[in-house]
């Protein structure tokens, strides 16, 4: 199989929420797509961006301390191949959110997101959302919040939904290569 076969078994996995075999599908995606630019020596990091944005969408999705730790190097990855993609950087936004206690980081992910895309809708609403909870809960509390039950974290939200786009796997077609936005 090449490696877009990999990448659609990953995409129909994940609509139908096996987040696991998505996550496996994607992985072997990713090593496959290595190989053939080993191969053939060509550049594909747009490919690898997303694919590895879609590995931390399906980490996000599983949970776990080790699944999110995971899934924060990942989203550094991705950025690191193009740190001038929104979506990354809204990815990276949410595994801090999900991993709780780093609240300051996500924002920052965030407002990054949205200094390369000031119309991004995603991620000035995670922003928003983000920032009044840690507001709500220092006047609450008295202190910084802890955002450990991963209830503000985009990514318990299911793929479909309009509000969700950073936690739907990318897709490779012609548009997704030119639109480098992170709202498809």
């Amino acid at each position: 199989m090449v490696w877009t076969e990999f990448k659609d078994a990953g995409k129909v996995a994940f609509s139908q929420g096996d987040f696991p075999q998505a996550l496996s599908s994607y992985q072997t995606a990713l090593e496959e797509l290595k190989s053939e630019e080993r191969r053939d020596g060509s550049d594909k990091s747009d490919d690898k961006q997303k694919i590895l944005s879609n590995v931390v969408a399906c980490r996000l999705k599983i949970g776990g301390e080790g699944m999110v730790t995971q899934a924060i190097e990942e989203a550094k990855q991705c950025i690191a191949l193009n740190n001038q993609w929104p979506k990354a950087h809204i990815r990276l936004a949410s595994a801090y959110i999900a991993l709780g206690g780093r609240s300051n980081d996500a924002c920052q992910s965030l407002q990054r997101a949205i200094s390369l895309d000031r119309t991004n809708k995603v991620a000035r609403e995670m922003l928003i959302k983000e920032m009044r909870g840690r507001d709500s809960n220092e006047r609450n509390n008295g202190s910084s919040r802890n955002s450990s039950d991963g209830g503000n974290a985009s990514s318990s939200h299911a793929p479909e939904e309009e509000s969700s786009h950073e936690n739907r796997p990318e897709q490779q077609s012609s548009s997704h290569n030119s639109n480098r936005n992170g709202n498809d």
